[in-house]
């Protein structure tokens, strides 16, 4: 009877210290990288770039770049990527405004799994596209 008893004891304790590993394990995705795109005018004033194309990258060893997804910027600018896990992340936007094309990008991003971090990304670099 003793025996049983020891042998239930022991699977139970050892069930338990693999659940506790396997949460221990679990990659956290609760981060969230948000912010605000931005391009300068023609008067250099600051301009809100709604509907400005914004792609979050993984940072990968050797420092490639995988591109992981993508979002519209709102009509204020405005972007989120929820569900992030942890790791280094770089932000790309991009905006298409007639022949001309805006762009910037973002310095590498680090994320914990459970954290929020604020990325504004302002568009000053352009190339004027000539479609003659």
């Amino acid at each position: 009877m003793q025996k049983k008893y020891l042998m239930k004891r022991l699977t139970t304790i050892i069930t338990c210290i693999s659940v506790v590993f396997f949460i221990a394990s679990c990659e956290k995705f609760d981060s969230q990288i948000k912010g605000k795109v931005t391009y300068p005018s023609e008067n250099n004033e600051e301009r809100v770039a709604s509907a400005a194309l914004v792609y979050k990258y993984k940072v990968l060893k050797n420092n490639k770049e995988e591109k992981i997804s993508s979002v519209l910027a709102d009509s204020n600018g405005l972007y989120v990527f929820d569900y992030v896990t942890a790791g280094e992340w770089k932000i790309v936007a991009e905006l298409t405004i007639g022949d001309t094309i805006y762009n910037g990008k973002s310095g590498v991003i680090s994320t914990s799994g459970d954290d929020t971090k604020e990325v504004n990304i302002r568009l000053d670099t352009y190339d004027v596209s000539n479609n003659e």
